[in-house]
């Protein structure tokens, strides 16, 4: 019975993170690097000193917003599931048959992983250059689907809801640029 089960859980396992014909070493150094960049990505964001970001929040809270924002309760659930799906299509990558193709869509990954890490390390000061940041990650998304679906699709599929949140955080901060710009770039 423990047969069975422990093959069906291989089975699911392989095929889930396209692991087939790959060496537990390989898979393990795949989860690793994908578990390392997301963690890296997520501490970036408490960097923060307290008093900045109280400042920021007051700032934000002063501004004329699109009710068709997602809440602050609403963002906080969603953003960890979309960066896990962005990590677990890194892997399924990364488990892919090496390649050129492999290695461009895994260098583009990379990029949008240093592009989170720069954007919370260093978050733009410009709701301008926020709207560009955001344009830049929706962008890379695409790129990155696009790219992903030639090398393994269950790993471009996962992607969707990353580059769909990001075309509607580029919709909201353009918004919000739009109804404040006279004077909105707060320090």
């Amino acid at each position: 019975m423990f047969g069975a089960l422990n093959r069906a859980i291989d089975q699911a396992l392989d095929e889930g993170m396209n692991a087939n014909g790959r060496s537990a070493r390989h898979v393990a150094a795949g989860v690793g690097l994908c578990g390392a960049a997301l963690l890296l990505s997520a501490l970036t964001g408490y960097h923060d000193k307290p008093g900045k970001a109280l400042k920021r929040r007051l700032a934000n809270a002063t501004l004329d917003k699109p009710d068709l924002g997602p809440s602050e309760q609403t963002f906080s659930a969603v953003v960890p599931l979309m960066f896990l799906l962005l990590t677990f299509s890194g892997v399924r990558i990364w488990n892919a048959p090496a390649g050129p193709e492999r290695s461009r869509t895994l260098a583009i990954w990379g990029g949008l992983q240093i592009l989170h890490a720069l954007s919370n390390l260093w978050p733009p000061r410009r709701k301008s250059a926020e709207v560009a940041a955001n344009l830049a990650a929706m962008a890379g998304a695409l790129v990155y689907a696009r790219e992903a679906r030639k090398v393994d699709p269950p790993a471009a599929a996962m992607i969707g809801p990353y580059a769909s949140w990001t075309a509607m955080a580029s919709l909201v901060s353009a918004e919000i640029w739009r109804r404040n710009r006279d004077g909105l770039d707060v320090q």
